[in-house]
């Protein structure tokens, strides 16, 4: 009688579970492959972080995480940016398999000295946020290609440069799956809710 009265309980546990939407993809879906789209995914990358050490796309693999472009010079909406991803770093940076990687788009001035500096200011812990410098072009066809990020160099604007403030989160198998204002404590508080779905999901 006792499981008779629980599989209820478990069909409505089960009800719930399935009924939860997944995060949608974006991008383009790039083929079917019988009945399974295949959406576009982050490629290969290989850049320097703040402690010197290289990143490559590989280290990410199997892991959630959240990427954005900025410049330690920033005057404008990174130091907005920063406040809002430090919540993020707070709430999820002591799981294994999530990562926070912010890719410079002035790595001329950005160098891996100029990244630990502005690090230990800002008390990032490098151990799971990467700030990540290298070649330019590199960077930036990742960016506005890849992570749909715009940013391209204006001098006629603060710092030097005009780039957009989002949060492009990510999941295990390298999908984009949420785009968020990091100037915006409202929609960062919508990617942290968001977040552990991805950390759930197999």
């Amino acid at each position: 009688m006792k499981h008779l009265i629980f599989l209820p309980f478990l069909a409505i546990i089960l009800a719930c579970e399935s009924t939860t939407p997944k995060l949608p993809f974006l991008g383009n879906p790039e083929k079917v492959v019988g009945n399974d789209t295949i959406y576009p995914s982050i490629p290969d990358f290989s850049f320097t972080n703040q402690d010197g050490r290289v990143i490559r796309g590989a280290d990410v693999k199997g892991k959630v995480y959240v990427a954005e472009f900025f410049f330690t010079s920033c005057p404008s909406i990174c130091p907005k940016m920063l406040k809002q991803m430090k919540r993020v770093s707070e709430k999820f940076g002591d799981r294994e398999d999530f990562r926070i990687l912010s890719f410079s788009i002035d790595p001329i001035r950005d160098s891996v000295g100029t990244l630990a500096e502005y690090g230990k200011r800002a008390k990032i812990n490098s151990n799971h946020w990467w700030m990540l410098t290298g070649n330019e072009d590199s960077i930036y066809n990742l960016g506005e290609n890849h992570f749909m990020s715009h940013m391209v160099a204006d001098e006629n604007e603060p710092g030097g440069y005009v780039h957009s403030g989002f949060f492009i989160l990510v999941d295990r198998n390298g999908h984009k799956r949420g785009a968020y204002d990091g100037t915006d404590p409202k929609d960062v508080e919508r990617l942290m809710k968001e977040l552990p779905r991805l950390l759930e999901e197999k």
